[in-house]
């Protein structure tokens, strides 16, 4: 004979505001690596080439409600610089100062005969507006790409030097580049692969206010024309509260445990990406998991 039990569920309750930003609040940690470009008085794209540079970034990022999160990154980029097509006939004197005179002083270079090495050290602050759930929010976990733009604030350290394009020697004397303070933001598109995994891409610009960034001092400074861009690509971890979870199986343990005879159906289930033959096998461990 098969006991037979009476569960009475509770009328389910609309959670309110903060029981509803509680799902979203998880801590996350990421790593990216893409290419930065370079615009000041040298700039990546010059007047003959496009200079291919490098960068990588360590991040990590809180999310308070399902619109508003907060991201720190930390990383490094270099690339290198060249003259812009009507900069070719400029010149740079030994002490790293442009020089606009018919007669310039003497060992002076022209712009186009040299290159700038930049490479610099990022920390930046973002606040991350998911556009999706602004827009149309949706229950947690239902939606597997979301849009975010992100302004933020860009603290950076430049360590450039300038070399002559033929063989390569160190030119001008470096100056001091002080740590500058910038406003910048972010477009980034996320994909979730995964229940606590997401791939992403993002596009980034930010204004550098200062004038030497780039090895190059001007007696015309022009900070408001120098900028940094890049691209990048990368995979953020998501720390997922199993808490919430342990809790409501451990209350369904307790029931079960109350009436031993009662007969339960496990079922496990799997999304839509993967084979049907990979989904199966999947489906039955979970429900063996939950079963042991």
């Amino acid at each position: 004979v098969v006991g037979s039990v009476n569960v009475y569920k509770r009328q389910e309750q609309q959670p309110t505001r903060w029981e509803h930003y509680n799902q979203y609040a998880r801590w996350s940690f990421g790593a990216n690596i893409g290419l930065p470009f370079f615009a000041g008085d040298f700039q990546s794209n010059s007047y003959d080439k496009l200079y291919w540079g490098i960068m990588a970034d360590l991040q990590g990022g809180y999310q308070f409600t399902p619109v508003i999160g907060l991201r720190a990154n930390l990383g490094y980029a270099q690339g290198k610089t060249g003259a812009k097509d009507f900069e070719q006939d400029y010149w740079l004197d030994p002490y790293g100062w442009g020089d606009y005179r018919p007669s310039p002083l003497s060992g002076s270079m022209q712009y186009k005969d040299l290159y700038s090495k930049v490479r610099s050290i990022n920390f930046t602050l973002h606040a991350d507006i998911n556009l999706n759930n602004l827009i149309r929010p949706v229950p947690v976990g239902e939606r597997r790409w979301t849009v975010s733009v992100s302004p933020g604030i860009y603290f950076q350290k430049f360590y450039p030097d300038v070399f002559t394009r033929n063989g390569g020697h160190h030119f001008a004397v470096e100056h001091f580049n002080p740590l500058t303070v910038s406003l910048g933001g972010e477009a980034m598109l996320r994909w979730k692969t995964g229940r606590a995994i997401d791939l992403q891409a993002r596009y980034g610009i930010n204004w550098i206010h200062q004038n030497v960034f780039d090895g190059i001092a001007t007696y015309r400074p022009r900070d408001n024309q120098n900028f940094m861009m890049h691209f990048s690509v990368g995979v953020v971890w998501k720390i997922i509260d199993t808490k919430t979870y342990a809790e409501e199986l451990d209350a369904m343990v307790r029931l079960l445990n109350e009436v031993p005879d009662t007969p339960v159906r496990i079922y496990g289930y799997a999304d839509h990406s993967g084979t049907e033959q990979i989904n199966k096998r999947l489906t039955q461990q979970r429900a063996e998991a939950l079963r042991d």
